[in-house]
């Protein structure tokens, strides 16, 4: 019986998912791996939003039908788009779902067998939980208890929520069930960059390429903030990754933008370090579009953004959050003050990304992908990557100049992996772009 209510639960997500697409994908041929990977982003993204926003009228039993029709709803408007979209040819494809199907049985039984910790049952299993025991909704006292200020009260619910859901369909709490969401993230990573590789390179070979890059990172895998530990983290790198697709095809092809608006909205909602992902996007959104004349576009395209940043700042406001103290003022006293630290942090962010254990060779990789990209004026479309990886690279080592941690080093080593792993994505498309031409396997449009 809870097989097919979490069924019912992925079910709904997966429908809601492919009505939310039908409406944001641009006209042209999409291949159905493209569609399933947004159906499970887009999805987890509306399921999660729709929770938060309804589950103040509406509760329990009720909240799920309400969501579930809606969802239904959507799932039928993209069914009906699905079926006049002719598809684009990727070959291989019956080999990536079968490659893929095992990759994801894989995933799934490491998960069932990763206990959630840290993070996975502080942060998020914890919201969880109160939301399911709550009819949907997470108590308004939780954010404002300043005895919960060391469980970050102020971290968005995307990944709680999505969590919520599975429980309220299966009528209670079941960590077993839920950890499954590490294959509809995983699922939902390997789609869009099989289908984004593919459609912007013209070689689905290369999409393959990212894809077993991808599932042999362990960072990406079975690392703290992994698919398999169901931390935010993970999910935060799926959404950036499509984002940054997204982007890289507007900026080619004028095409994909509102894609990439309601992608880069996700971002702050999956986590607060998903607003320095959006603000660097936001600046290459700026220049792209004031380069290719169409500055009219930014404004429409960050709305999505502004929206959640500001709905959340103001619910926050609300409720009386207390809030946690992860970091000083930013200021530039209080850089100057601490500008000791500097070679501190640039010596670990060094070793980071030399850390094979975690990373194999992706970073060395993406320079050498930087370099040859920058040269190759067939690989103009990528140059933006190596602006957005280098800006992310410096703001996320340089915030740790104003960490309240007591310990420093502590502070680096618990969280800069993690933070490096959505910087990773668009890494990972670098070097797939980067790599020689093999074979002539092209992707019919």
């Amino acid at each position: 019986m809870n097989l097919l209510l979490f069924l019912f639960a992925e079910l709904g997500v997966w429908a809601a998912g492919l009505g939310v697409a039908a409406l944001l994908l641009p006209a042209r041929p999409v291949s159905r791996v493209e569609w399933m990977g947004l159906a499970l982003v887009l999805g987890s993204g509306g399921i999660s939003l729709a929770l938060f926003a309804l589950s103040w009228a509406v509760q329990g039993g009720a909240l799920v039908a309400v969501v579930a029709v809606a969802s239904g709803a959507l799932g039928m408007f993209g069914i009906a788009r699905w079926r006049k979209v002719r598809p684009v040819a990727l070959p291989g494809g019956a080999w990536f779902a079968a490659v893929l199907a095992a990759l994801l049985l894989v995933v799934g039984w490491q998960a069932g067998n990763h206990p959630l910790a840290a993070d996975g049952l502080f942060n998020f299993e914890i919201r969880a939980q109160l939301a399911a025991l709550h009819g949907g909704r997470v108590p308004p006292a939780f954010f404002s208890d300043p005895a919960r200020v060391w469980m970050h009260p102020n971290y968005p619910l995307f990944l709680p929520l999505n969590q919520a859901w599975i429980y309220l369909c299966l009528g209670g709490p079941n960590q077993g069930w839920a950890q499954l969401l590490s294959v509809h993230f995983a699922a939902g990573a390997a789609c869009l960059l099989f289908s984004g590789v593919a459609r912007l390179t013209g070689d689905a070979w290369r999409g393959g390429l990212a894809v077993g890059m991808l599932f042999l990172m362990p960072a990406a895998m079975n690392s703290p903030g992994g698919a398999i530990s169901l931390w935010a983290d993970f999910p935060l790198a799926v959404i950036f990754l499509g984002a940054v697709i997204y982007l890289v095809e507007f900026e080619a092809a004028g095409s994909g933008l509102g894609v990439f608006a309601v992608l880069l909205g996700l971002l702050p909602w999956v986590k607060r370090e998903g607003l320095v992902l959006a603000g660097v996007l936001v600046m290459a959104l700026l220049w792209i579009t004031w380069r290719r004349g169409k500055i009219r576009q930014f404004p429409a395209a960050i709305a999505p953004l502004a929206i959640v940043v500001l709905g959340w700042k103001i619910f926050l406001g609300l409720v009386h959050v207390s809030a946690d103290r992860d970091f000083l003022p930013v200021s530039l006293s209080v850089a100057f003050g601490h500008a000791d630290r500097l070679p501190f942090v640039v010596t670990a962010l060094a070793r980071e990304l030399f850390a094979w254990q975690r990373w194999c060779l992706l970073w060395p990789l993406t320079l050498v992908a930087v370099i040859r990209i920058a040269r190759d004026p067939a690989l103009a479309r990528w140059r933006l990557i190596a602006p957005v990886v280098g800006s992310l690279l410096a703001l996320y080592s340089g915030i740790y100049i104003f960490s309240a941690w007591p310990s420093l080093a502590l502070h680096v080593v618990t969280s800069l992996p993690r933070l490096l792993l959505p910087v990773a994505m668009p890494a990972l498309l670098a070097v797939a772009a980067a790599v020689p031409r093999w074979g002539t396997d092209k992707v019919t449009k």
